[in-house]
């Protein structure tokens, strides 16, 4: 079986169109700035789109896994998923919440496919920069000190 993923994408939103099959991605991931750790992502999506052979007709498995500096792999999912034989190009969405946050650096998520005979089909990585950033002091009504009003 042939599979790829041309478009992987982590962020706080995504949706298909029912009628169009159009992907809208909003509010992209690719950086978090902290005040402090440990934290979490509170809600994200992991918008694919997978390419197989008209052909193929399998199950297969999704496993999501979080790889952070310094760190063991976590397995953040395990999904199991059916090809549809009569699509080339299928648009998928992972919705999570509470991924956690332990250290700064590169984080990288893993998305494996792995077929019924645990064979690695294909694999695709999100990379995340988590990295410091000043707390600002704000004053009353939410302005930081000295800042005025428009």
């Amino acid at each position: 079986m042939k599979l790829s993923i041309p478009l992987a994408t982590l962020s706080q939103g995504a949706s298909v169109d029912q009628q169009t099959g159009r992907l809208s991605i909003f509010e992209v991931i690719e950086e978090i700035p902290v005040v402090s750790l440990p934290t979490y992502i509170p809600n994200a999506v992991i918008a694919l789109i997978l390419d197989k052979e008209l052909a193929d007709q399998s199950n297969i498995r999704f496993e999501i896994y979080h790889d952070a500096p310094g760190a063991d792999s976590v397995l953040v999912a395990s999904t199991p998923f059916k090809l549809p034989p009569d699509k080339r190009r299928i648009k998928l969405l992972f919705r999570f919440s509470g991924i956690p946050i332990q250290s700064l650096g590169s984080h990288k998520l893993r998305i494996e496919l792995i077929d019924d005979n645990e064979t690695k089909l294909v694999k695709s990585n999100l990379g995340i920069e988590v990295f410091q950033t000043p707390q600002v002091a704000h004053g009353a009504g939410g302005r930081a000190p000295g800042e005025k009003l428009n």
